[in-house]
């Protein structure tokens, strides 16, 4: 004879089975996200350094990227360094840099200017004016007589290149493209006496370059 079930005890079991069978399944393990490569910008510009090799072996750097050019320095008159850039610059030099204006330094900048347009002139502004009475009564006033004339004639041609002259100070930054150029030296401009020996003062220019 069966027995009979609990009309409770029914609703119990009924209960059960109807959270069994509405178990979820597990959930599937996360996908593993994807490895991030490393963005790579490729480019075929390369910065290039030219020491030029000038007559006399003298101060001449010129510097490269792709479509910015700087040139520090040109040595002396008849230096090759026109020569040397031209095959490099592309249109318009973008900067000249005269660290200071004796010949061994700025000589090879005049025949630049009156060969290519240039876009900024940096100089560290010294200009020396000097009467011809005091130059005659140096040591050797030929040479310093020269040297004088040719800062001018430089300072000339730098002037009509349409006011892109500036004076270098420390702090200031030249900006070229993607190149960056920090001024670490001068402050200020060289100061002389009148009754200063010529000698000293033209010494006295190296520690007033640009750096």
């Amino acid at each position: 004879m069966a027995k009979n079930r609990s009309p409770a005890l029914s609703y119990i079991i009924l209960i059960l089975l109807f959270f069994i069978g509405c178990t979820t399944a597990p959930a599937p393990a996360p996908a593993p996200e994807p490895k991030l490569e490393p963005t790579v910008t490729s480019t075929t510009e390369r910065l290039k350094v030219h020491f030029i090799k000038t007559t006399r072996m003298c101060d001449a750097i010129f510097i490269d990227l792709g479509e910015s050019e700087i040139l520090i320095d040109g040595g002396f008159p008849n230096s090759g360094v026109s020569e040397y850039i031209k095959d490099y610059v592309d249109g318009s030099l973008d900067a000249m840099v005269a660290t200071h204006p004796h010949p061994d330094h700025i000589g090879g900048l005049v025949k630049v200017l009156q060969t290519f347009h240039v876009n900024e002139i940096w100089v560290n502004g010294d200009n020396l004016k000097l009467s011809p009475e005091r130059i005659r009564s140096s040591p050797r006033p030929e040479a310093f007589s020269k040297s004088v004339k040719l800062s001018q004639i430089f300072t000339s041609l730098a002037n009509k290149e349409g006011g892109s002259v500036h004076v270098a100070r420390r702090g200031e930054t030249m900006d070229i493209g993607i190149l960056s150029f920090s001024v670490l030296h001068p402050d200020t401009l060289l100061s002389y006496s009148p009754s200063q020996k010529i000698g000293p003062i033209f010494q006295t220019m190296n520690n007033n370059s640009i750096v």
